[in-house]
């Protein structure tokens, strides 16, 4: 995708997401699925809107509307109230130039728009599923998803065999970590829906679906936010051919593995960790848990690494009150005891806003505070440090912190 915000581009885009709404005209989920779709250029800030907002700040230019966001709004794909309109919102940087994978970022997003709308409200989810970047909760996800590719890929019993050992492997990853049913729960519901209905509304077929669960471990480098977007649209395709009418009536307690259980009438085993046992080697599970040993080692290399720059070392410290974040939920590192890691991220706060492009962000598990390692020069503007760069509001200066060497934003 050109990196430059392109009008006749933009005017393409609007028209091939007005077609898929159209095909769609709410079928899939009982409500319209167009609206308000705005395109933003990170790097400028830059925007172009299918239809005006309510506060007349974009200007009409050859039946769409021009204008800039500003900084204190964050750019994200996400769904955005913003001058009295809530909006699709996509980066343009991001937009891929294949139709179809252009046409599950746009509907993924108007998803996001009237999921409040289904009742389906977005949960808060602070530090929720670090299990399954543990060395046992990745194991059994994998395992749940190797036989949910074959369930997908099957037809019939076999089918019906690999969504039980896909769902017995579910059960064994919540019988270790006894939070993850109401955690995971919420995620799949939030994002797992979305990317489902990504997937549908851009043509994805089973076989296709089953190609991207069986990608999923390469594409995502953790998994503690990034799951549900693999085990999202399986569940939903394998619901979709056993019980099409399942997304009507659905709540944040619903619980797709559930559903999909209740349909088949299956049970589980009473020796489930037997059972399960039993069944890993038909996915390969002795070769799976070692490969998952030796990651877990390098990845312990890597979180001591960031342990000793974002939390031993000398830090900055940026107090949180009203935090817009914009992240990759592919790349989160999990620090149990403290918060996670964000390599790579944007923060909106009541300072100001911040770039992190390499280096990492660390962030509280209450989200009350987050860290990068501290500026050689405090006098910049904007003020930059190893690999971000951060534009302080009006009123906000750096103080030292309790600890030496380390400094705090604070309000003058």
């Amino acid at each position: 995708m050109s990196n430059n915000l392109d009008s006749a581009l933009a005017r393409q885009y609007f028209d091939e997401a007005a077609a898929i709404f159209a095909r769609d005209r709410g079928q899939l989920w009982g409500v319209p699925l167009e609206g308000p779709l705005i395109f933003v250029d990170y790097e400028t800030r830059q925007v172009v809107a299918n239809r005006p907002d309510a506060e007349s700040q974009l200007t009409p230019q050859g039946g769409m509307w021009v204008g800039e966001i500003p900084p204190e709004v964050m750019s994200a794909n996400t769904a955005i109230s913003w001058a009295g309109v809530n909006w699709m919102m996509l980066l343009w940087q991001l937009l891929p130039d294949d139709p179809q994978r252009r046409a599950e970022f746009i509907t993924h997003e108007a998803f996001h728009r009237i999921q409040t709308d289904l009742g389906l409200v977005i949960p808060q989810l602070f530090k929720a599923n670090a299990h399954l970047d543990t060395l046992e909760g990745r194991y059994w996800l994998q395992l749940e998803w190797r036989a949910l590719e074959s369930a997908l890929l099957a037809e019939g019993s076999a089918s019906a065999t690999a969504i039980a050992d896909a769902l017995l492997f579910r059960a064994m990853r919540r019988k270790v970590f006894p939070q993850a049913a109401d955690e995971e729960r919420a995620m799949e519901m939030h994002e797992g829906l979305a990317t489902y209905t990504g997937f549908r509304l851009s043509g994805m077929t089973t076989a296709q679906t089953a190609e991207r669960l069986h990608q999923a471990p390469a594409r995502f480098t953790g998994f503690m936010d990034s799951f549900a977007y693999a085990s999202g649209p399986a569940y939903g395709y394998l619901l979709d051919t056993i019980q099409p009418t399942w997304r009507m009536g659905l709540t944040p307690a619903h619980d797709l593995g559930e559903m999909l259980q209740v349909t088949l009438a299956l049970t589980q085993p009473h020796n489930r960790p037997e059972a399960a046992a039993a069944r890993a080697p038909l996915y390969a599970g002795e070769a799976l848990w070692q490969s998952e040993m030796a990651r877990d080692q390098e990845r312990q290399a890597q979180i001591a690494a960031y342990r000793a720059r974002l939390l031993e070392g000398a830090v900055l410290i940026l107090p949180l009150s009203e935090v817009q974040c914009a992240f990759d939920p592919s790349t989160t590192i999990p620090i149990s005891e403290s918060g996670t890691v964000y390599p790579f991220a944007q923060v909106i706060d009541a300072w100001g806003m911040l770039d992190v492009k390499e280096g990492g962000l660390w962030i509280a598990n209450d989200y009350s505070a987050a860290r990068i390692v501290a500026p050689e020069n405090q006098a910049g503007r904007p003020l930059t440090g190893d690999g971000w760069t951060l534009h302080l509001a009006e009123g906000w200066e750096i103080a030292p912190a309790e600890r030496p060497g380390d400094l705090v934003l604070r309000k003058r």
